[in-house]
Parts: C-alpha cells; sequence; structure tokens
C-alpha cells in the first residue's frame, strides 16, 4: 500500500487545500470554496492518516474527536446552514481492517447544522470504502472528489454536483434575490464583514523540515 503523504500533501494543495498540520503519520488540510452554481460555500476540514489494524468503534471515535476540532480548523466564520457548509473527512490508510470497520465506513455520516462527517478507508491497499448518504447528498460529488485526491495523490477535474445545482437555482440564489430586493442588500453585509474578518490559514512546514 502507498503510504505516501508527501505525494498526497501536493496533490491536495493543487486543488486548492492548505496542510496546516504535518507530521510522519498523518496530515490535515483545510480548504473553503465557493460554488456558484449550487450557491453554497462548503469548508472542507480533511484528515489523512496511517494506522495499522483499524476497528470499528476506534473509527469511529477517532471521526467524532476530529469532527470536535474542526470548529477551530475550519477558517470560515459564516454561520453553517443557509450557503454555508463544513465537510469533515478522516482518510484511513490502515494496514487492515476488520468487517465491523469496513461496515462503520460504509455507514457512518455524523450530521449536523450545515455539517457531514465520513469516514475514507483503504485497507491493504484495497478499494476506498466511504458513505452514500442522504444528508448531504446534494453536495457528495465534491466531498467524494476530495477523498478521491486523498486517497490516490493525484488531481482530477472536480464533478459538477447536480442535485446541489439544481437546489442553489431553485432555492438558494432566489433567496439572494428576495434579499437585496426587500431589504436594498442590507442583510448581505453580515456574511460579507464575516468573512472579512477570516483568517487565511497557514501552511505547516514539512516533518523534519
Amino acid at each position: 500500500m502507498n503510504t505516501d503523504l508527501l505525494s498526497r500533501r501536493q496533490a491536495l494543495e493543487q486543488d486548492g487545500f492548505t496542510v496546516v498540520e504535518h507530521d510522519a503519520t498523518s496530515l490535515v488540510a483545510v480548504r473553503t470554496r465557493f460554488y456558484w452554481g449550487c450557491a453554497v460555500r462548503i469548508s472542507t476540514v480533511l484528515r489523512v492518516r496511517l494506522a495499522g489494524a483499524v476497528d470499528g468503534p476506534d473509527l469511529r471515535a477517532e471521526l467524532q474527536a476530529f469532527r470536535k476540532r474542526a470548529g477551530v480548523l475550519d477558517p470560515s466564520r459564516l454561520p453553517r446552514g443557509f450557503m454555508q457548509a463544513r465537510s469533515v473527512l478522516d482518510v484511513v490508510l490502515a494496514e487492515s481492517a476488520t468487517p465491523e470497520a469496513e461496515r462503520v465506513a460504509r455507514s457512518t455520516n455524523l450530521k449536523g447544522m450545515g455539517e457531514f462527517a465520513q469516514i475514507v478507508l483503504v485497507a491493504g491497499g484495497a478499494e476506498a470504502i466511504t458513505c452514500s448518504p442522504v444528508w448531504g447528498a446534494a453536495y457528495q460529488p465534491y466531498i467524494k472528489h476530495a477523498g478521491e485526491v486523498a486517497v490516490s495523490g493525484q488531481v482530477k477535474p472536480e464533478p459538477t454536483a447536480m442535485m446541489g445545482v439544481f437546489i442553489g437555482l431553485l432555492v438558494f440564489w432566489p433567496s439572494v434575490a428576495i434579499l437585496v430586493l426587500s431589504c436594498c442588500g442590507l442583510p448581505l453585509l453580515v456574511p460579507v464583514l464575516l468573512r472579512m474578518y477570516e483568517k487565511p490559514p497557514v501552511a505547516a512546514a514539512l516533518p523534519g523540515g
């Protein structure tokens, strides 16, 4: 199994991520990207970590702990829920995994207001295992793509989330238009000001650097 974290870091950086933590066995990367067609901004907080043998309860506990850290790692100051979401991905490159671990990876999608947290499990060089959720399904093509970049260490064109585009055109963009027309656009000053106060993430040094 390829466990080269450096190639994965380089691919993630090419895909717009900033690696904010990097040691010999793991890295953490963050990215905020606005998808104009969907009218949504998604903050992705992603970890790639090397592991030995993994079991289901351990995978879930690690994801829960990482999800708690995501609020601090997420550079976005915009409130989640309307046109702002957060995706938390724990990409686990394991030497081996129990059937229960594979089941947890396939079925786990921790949910919150405008938030979803998932596992991407690669055990012994086999195909990546992750969930196919209902909550967050509109943006799952973007989430899955980030996980694929982290697993493969290769950047490919990002797909279009057609369900997300449909929601954006049907719900979000009309809502923005109503706010602009009915309130002279004043409510839009809030997200603009919050966006101005965001601090860009700082890239971590390479291990041993």
